[in-house]
């Protein structure tokens, strides 16, 4: 099965979207995902950089 994490356009992400679902949602693979990426995707998601956040190569 497949994954995604999805945000409706640039510019429409903000820092501490969807920590509820990280959060509550071990089966969405994150820990995976991170490894993958080489970075924390969740934790850039939960706490920023608002800066890093927005940039389209973290897209």
């Amino acid at each position: 099965m497949s994954y995604a994490v999805l945000f409706p356009g640039q510019g429409s992400q903000y820092v501490g979207m969807g920590g509820d679902v990280f959060a509550t949602r071990g089966d969405l693979l994150v820990d995976v995902a991170d490894q993958i990426l080489g970075w924390s995707l969740s934790q850039l998601c939960a706490a920023g950089p608002e800066e890093d956040l927005t940039r389209t190569e973290q897209a």
